[in-house]
């Protein structure tokens, strides 16, 4: 805990749940995630509240404004314009573009995925044979 706002923060809340939910709606550009596409749950009693993701189906929407992203919810707003949260966040964003999505995987994924989409197509009855 501690006696700074960010130590009751993290007291109550799971700070690293929180910043890779928020990551993760900011790489995927999905803002729908933010403002009620989430889960609250305590782990076991007494513990900070756990952030869990669900709904992701509006990712990568063109009409998606960015300042809707980390404006829409009091708490993640709160988070974002912390200096150490923003840290955090800039650092997990980092991650996931450079180590764990990098464009040439990405481009490696897509290319594979392809494959397998049209392999489905031609098997589909309904659709092969159009």
């Amino acid at each position: 805990a501690g006696n700074s706002p960010l130590g009751e923060l993290g007291a109550a809340v799971d700070l690293d749940s929180a910043v890779a939910l928020l990551a993760g709606n900011v790489f995927l550009w999905n803002c729908d995630g933010i403002g009620n596409n989430f889960y609250l749950f305590r782990p076991a009693s007494g513990a900070p509240l756990v952030f869990s993701p669900w709904d992701w189906e509006r990712s990568w929407e063109a009409s998606c404004d960015d300042r809707f992203l980390l404006e829409s919810n009091r708490l993640f707003r709160l988070l974002a314009s912390h200096p150490e949260l923003r840290r955090r966040l800039k650092e997990r964003l980092r991650e996931l573009v450079e180590d764990r999505f990098p464009l040439s995987a990405l481009a490696e994924l897509a290319d594979s995925e392809a494959g397998r989409i049209a392999e489905a197509y031609r098997a589909d009855p309904w659709l092969g044979g159009l």
